[in-house]
C-alpha cells in the first residue's frame, strides 16, 4: 500500500438483499366478525414477522402482526367478503416488505343475519300445533327453533318446521335461530310474538253505533256497525263472524244479518236496522282450531218508529194551519208510546216559515199552529220523532212524509149529481168562498173519464165561475164518480171536492122475495130493489099471467121489501107475475123477474057436506077436505041457519064433523073451508031437524092444564062411553078436541089465543048417543112458544135413557125416556152424526113431565160415537135439550 498526498479511502457497498419469497399455503377461516388466516414459513430465510391484511370490496382493510404463521384479523363487518394476503418482513421495519401471498378463496365473517318470519307466521293449525315460516338468513347455514316456555323446537336446513305437542291453553314465543357464518358456534335469533295454539277468546266490549237513517219510510229503517275488543288470550283470531238478529218483534223486521270482518279494527257494517227494534247482537272470533265462546249484546234499533201527519192539515185564517200528527207506536227503546220515555217532537217547515221556529220545535204535543204564513205560496211542512238518549246522543230522527198545506184554492162545496136522461147527468155545486188563494181556474172530473171539463154544457166547457156541468156519458152507462177541482193560477196547487157517486142508465131487475095469496082473488107479490139503480127508480109494476092483471109500489130508497097486491084473480088458477123497476124520467125500464106459480084464492069447497039428527036431540054435520090440495086448508068453520050457532076446528081434526044441539025444523048448516091468506069457500047442507036416543051420563072431575095456545083437558070416565068429546068456548067460538076409547080422559085442545080465557065442558058420547055437556071451568092458555131452532151439533150433556141401552146398530129400536118438559107438549128426538141429524121420534109430555118415545137408528149411520137429542119445551117455558151418548157397531 502506498501513501502518496491526501489519504483515500475506496468503500465497497454491500451485495443488496434480496426480498423475501410469499408465504406459502395460505388459509382463511371465517369467524364472528374477523378472519383466521394460516400460512406456512418462508424457508431458507430470516423473518422478524407477517402481516396478514383483509380488504373489503370497497377497500377498507384491517390487519394482525405476528412472528408466527396464524392470526385473527378481527373488527371485521359481519357478512362482508374479504380478500386476505400475507407477507413477511425481514426487519421491524416496514420497509423490509417481502412478497404478498393472497389466499386462494375469500372469507365472510359472521354472525349470519337474523332470519325474519314469514308474514302470517307463527301460525295455528290445530290444537297444540304451530306451524313455522322464516325467510332464509344470510351467512346461515343452518336453523334451529326454540320456545318459551321451554318445549318442543326443531332443527333444520329448510325455512321452516312444525312444532306439534303443545298446550293449547298455554302463550308460546318462539325463537328462530341462524347458524354459520364460518362458526357452527356463531348464531343470530328472531323471537316472534307469544301465541296460543288453541281456540280464540270470546271478543270484549261489543258495542253497536247507529251510524244514519235510511230513506223517510215507515217504518224507518238506519245503518249501523259493530264494534268489538279482541280478547287478551286465546288462540290467534283468523277473522269474526258478526250476527244481528231481531228478537220479540212487534213491528215488521228484516230477517237476521250476518257479516264477516277479518279484524276487529274494521269493525261490521249492518244495514236495514228497524228503528224502534230491539236486536241480539253475537260476535264470534275464528280460527282454524275452532269458534271463541260467544261475545252478546242487546240493541234497540236507533229511531223512534214514525209519526204519521194528519192530512190535509186544518186550515186556518191568516193565512195558518194546524198540523196534526199521531205518536209513533213505538219509541227508541221499543217501548209502547203511553210508556216513558215519552218523545219529543220538531217541526220542519220548507221554506222555513219564523212561527215554526218560535212554538213548534222540542214540543211534546201532536199538534201546531203554525202562522205568518204567505198566501199564494206553497210549504211543505214534516215532523220527526227524537229518540231516547245513547251515550249523552240523541238517536237518529223519524221524518213524517211531507205535504203541501198552503197555496191551494179552498174546494167546491155541495157537489150534487142529477141524472137528466138515460145516458146524461148534470153536476152543479158552489164556488169556495173566503179563499186565500184566488181560484184560477175549474175542472170537473169523472172516475171513468178523468177530466171532462171541455165536454161539458154541449162542449162550451166550464171556467173559473161555473157552477154546473152538463154531461153526456159514454155508453156503455154505468155508476161513476164526480167531483170538482178548483186550481190556483200555478195549476200544481189545487184542491178536490168531495166526490159524488151517480148512476145513468136503465135500473137493474129487482130481486123477487115471493109472491103469496092475499084473499080471494089476490096475491101479494114482494120484491127488492135491484143493485143496479141507474139513473134512478121512479116506480115497480107487477103484471099477473094469464089476466095481465097489474098493480104497482113506490120506489124506496132502502134494501127493503117492497110489495104490491094483484086483485081481480080467478080462484084455484095457477099465476106467475112479472115484475120490473120503471126508471125515472128520460131512463129505459129495467127488465122484468118472473115469480114461481101461485094459486090465487078462495080455496075449492068442502065435499060431501051433510047434516044428520042423532041421539040425544043433537045434529052432527060432517064433511070432507076440499078435492083440490093447491091452497093450505087451516081450519074449518060451521054455523047453523039461521039460529047462527057456530062451531070451528082445526083441518088436522078427525073427523071433520060439528055437534050442534038440534035445532028448528028446516035449519041448515054452512061449512067454510078456511085459509090463512087466500080467504075461504063455503058450502050449505040441506035443512034438517033433531034427533033422540038413549044418553051416556055427564064426566065429572073436569081439569085442565094451559099449554102453547091450547088447553091440556082432563076428567073422570062415564060407564059405557065409547069416546069423550071436550069444547073451548070464547067469544061465540067454539074448539073441539076428542079422545076415542072408554079408557081414554084427556085431550089437548089447540089453536087458542094465548092469553084469552076459555070456558071448557066435556061431554062423553055412546055409539052416536051424545050425553050432556058438564059443567064449565077456565083456562087461560099461554101464548104461542117460538119455533125451536135446533142446533147444527149436538150439545153435550145427559138426561136421556135408553131402554136399548146404548149400543145400537142402524135399524134397531129403543125406547127412549127423559123428564122435566112441558105437559102437553111435544118432545121431538133426533139423530145426530156430526154435523148431519135426523128427526127419528117423538111423543107428548105427560102431566109428570116425563115422556117416552120409541124410536128406530137410521139405516144409514155410520161406525162410532153419535148423539140422540131430545128437544122441545121445559116446565119453565124455556127450550130444554136431554141427549145420551151412544155408539153404532
Amino acid at each position: 500500500m502506498a501513501f502518496a498526498g491526501a489519504l483515500s479511502t475506496t468503500l465497497l457497498a454491500a451485495p443488496a438483499s434480496a426480498a423475501l419469497a410469499a408465504p406459502g399455503g395460505v388459509t382463511v377461516t371465517p369467524k364472528q366478525n374477523s378472519i383466521w388466516v394460516t400460512w406456512n414459513a418462508i424457508a431458507g430465510a430470516t423473518v422478524n414477522h407477517y402481516v396478514a391484511t383483509a380488504t373489503d370490496t370497497d377497500g377498507n382493510t384491517a390487519t394482525c402482526n405476528v412472528s408466527t404463521t396464524s392470526c385473527l384479523i378481527g373488527g371485521l363487518t359481519a357478512l362482508k367478503t374479504y380478500s386476505v394476503d400475507v407477507a413477511g418482513y425481514e426487519t421491524a421495519e416496514s420497509t423490509s416488505r417481502g412478497t404478498a401471498a393472497t389466499a386462494s378463496s375469500s372469507a365472510t365473517p359472521g354472525p349470519p343475519a337474523k332470519p325474519t318470519w314469514t308474514m302470517g307466521y307463527p301460525a295455528v293449525s290445530g290444537s297444540g300445533k304451530v306451524d313455522l315460516s322464516w325467510t332464509m338468513a344470510a351467512g346461515a347455514s343452518s336453523y334451529t327453533v326454540t320456545t318459551t316456555p321451554t318445549s318442543a323446537g326443531c332443527a333444520t336446513s329448510a325455512t321452516t318446521c312444525v312444532v306439534e305437542g303443545l298446550d293449547p291453553a298455554k302463550a308460546y314465543t318462539f325463537w328462530v335461530n341462524a347458524i354459520g357464518g364460518g362458526d357452527t358456534g356463531t348464531t343470530s335469533s328472531t323471537a316472534s310474538a307469544a301465541i296460543t295454539p288453541g281456540v280464540p277468546g270470546a271478543p270484549l266490549d261489543v258495542v253497536v253505533d247507529a251510524t244514519s237513517d235510511a230513506a223517510a219510510l215507515a217504518p224507518f229503517t238506519h245503518t249501523g256497525t259493530v264494534w268489538w275488543t279482541p280478547a287478551s288470550s286465546g288462540g290467534p283470531v283468523d277473522n269474526y263472524t258478526v250476527t244481528v238478529t231481531p228478537k220479540n218483534s212487534a213491528i215488521a223486521t228484516p230477517p237476521s244479518y250476518t257479516c264477516a270482518a277479518v279484524t276487529a279494527l274494521a269493525g261490521c257494517a249492518v244495514t236495514d236496522l228497524v228503528d224502534g227494534e230491539q236486536y241480539s247482537v253475537r260476535v264470534l272470533a275464528n280460527n282454524s282450531v275452532g269458534i271463541s265462546a260467544a261475545a252478546t249484546t242487546t240493541y234497540w234499533g236507533g229511531s223512534p218508529s214514525m209519526p204519521q201527519l194528519v192530512s190535509p192539515p186544518a186550515m186556518m185564517t191568516g193565512p195558518s194551519i194546524l198540523l196534526q200528527w199521531t205518536a209513533p207506536q213505538y219509541n227508541a227503546a221499543n217501548q209502547k208510546m203511553n210508556s216513558t220515555p215519552a218523545p219529543l217532537y220538531t217541526v220542519e217547515a220548507s221554506p222555513a216559515v219564523k212561527a215554526v221556529t218560535d212554538t213548534c220545535v222540542s214540543t211534546a204535543n201532536t199538534s201546531c199552529s203554525i202562522t205568518g204564513l204567505e198566501a199564494g205560496r206553497s210549504y211543505k211542512f214534516k215532523v220527526k220523532a227524537l229518540g231516547g238518549s245513547i251515550a249523552g246522543a240523541l238517536t237518529p230522527t223519524s221524518y213524517t212524509d211531507s205535504y203541501d198545506v198552503v197555496g191551494r184554492p179552498s174546494a167546491a162545496t155541495g157537489v150534487k149529481v142529477e141524472p137528466i136522461g138515460t145516458n146524461k147527468v148534470k153536476v152543479t155545486w158552489a164556488l169556495p168562498t173566503g179563499n186565500q188563494v184566488p181560484v184560477g181556474s175549474l175542472r170537473v172530473y169523472s172516475s171513468a173519464e178523468g177530466d171532462i171539463s171541455a165536454a161539458c154544457n154541449a162542449l162550451a166547457g166550464v171556467t173559473a165561475t161555473s157552477t154546473e156541468c152538463e154531461y153526456e156519458v159514454p155508453l156503455p152507462a154505468g155508476t161513476r164518480s164526480y167531483w170538482v177541482r178548483t186550481l190556483a193560477s200555478d195549476v200544481n196547487y189545487f184542491s178536490d171536492s168531495e166526490k159524488v157517486t151517480s148512476a145513468t142508465g136503465s135500473p137493474g131487475v129487482p130481486y123477487l122475495a115471493g109472491a103469496t095469496p092475499a084473499g080471494p082473488g089476490a096475491v101479494k107479490v114482494s120484491f127488492r130493489r135491484p143493485a143496479a139503480l141507474g139513473a134512478g127508480i121512479a116506480s115497480y109494476s107487477v103484471n099477473s099471467s094469464p089476466d095481465n092483471k097489474m098493480c104497482t109500489a113506490a120506489y124506496m130508497a132502502t134494501d127493503d121489501v117492497v110489495s104490491c097486491t094483484v086483485n081481480g084473480l080467478t080462484g084455484g088458477t095457477s099465476y106467475t107475475f112479472s115484475i120490473k123497476a120503471l126508471g125515472v124520467a128520460g131512463n129505459d125500464d129495467s127488465k122484468t123477474v118472473t115469480s114461481s106459480a101461485v094459486v090465487a084464492g078462495p080455496p075449492g069447497p068442502v065435499t060431501e057436506a051433510k047434516a044428520e039428527a042423532i041421539d040425544g036431540g043433537k045434529v052432527k054435520v060432517s064433511w070432507k077436505a076440499p078435492t083440490s090440495t093447491a091452497l093450505s086448508i087451516t081450519s074449518y068453520t060451521v054455523k047453523s041457519v039461521p039460529a047462527g050457532n057456530s062451531c070451528e076446528i082445526l083441518s088436522s081434526a078427525t073427523p071433520l064433523e060439528c055437534v050442534f044441539d038440534a035445532g028448528a025444523a028446516g035449519t041448515k048448516y054452512t061449512i067454510w073451508a078456511n085459509t090463512a091468506a087466500a080467504g075461504s069457500s063455503e058450502v050449505t047442507t040441506d035443512a034438517i031437524g033433531g034427533g033422540t036416543g038413549d044418553k051416556p051420563g055427564v064426566p065429572g072431575g073436569v081439569s085442565v092444564m094451559k099449554v102453547a095456545q091450547g088447553l091440556r083437558v082432563m076428567w073422570n070416565g062415564v060407564e059405557g062411553a065409547t069416546k069423550y068429546q071436550a069444547m073451548a068456548v070464547a067469544g061465540g067460538k067454539s074448539f073441539w078436541c076428542a079422545a076415542i076409547g072408554a079408557e081414554n080422559k084427556v085431550c089437548t085442545i089447540r089453536g087458542l089465543a094465548g092469553g084469552t080465557q076459555y070456558t071448557v065442558t066435556v061431554r062423553a058420547v055412546k055409539g052416536e048417543v051424545n050425553g050432556d055437556w058438564s059443567t064449565g071451568v077456565t083456562g087461560t092458555p099461554d101464548a104461542a112458544l117460538p119455533t125451536i131452532v135446533w142446533p147444527a151439533t149436538s150439545p153435550t150433556g145427559g138426561g136421556l135413557s135408553s131402554s136399548g141401552g146404548y149400543n145400537l146398530y142402524p135399524t134397531s129400536w129403543t125406547t127412549v125416556t127423559g123428564y122435566g118438559w112441558k105437559p102437553g107438549e111435544s118432545v121431538w128426538v133426533y139423530f145426530y152424526s156430526g154435523t148431519m141429524k135426523w128427526k127419528v121420534g117423538g111423543a107428548t109430555a105427560k102431566a109428570d113431565g116425563t115422556f117416552a118415545a120409541a124410536i128406530q137408528i137410521p139405516a144409514n149411520a155410520t161406525k162410532g160415537g153419535k148423539r140422540l137429542l131430545a128437544g122441545g119445551w121445559g116446565q119453565d117455558n124455556m127450550v130444554r135439550w136431554q141427549n145420551a151418548y151412544i155408539k153404532i157397531w
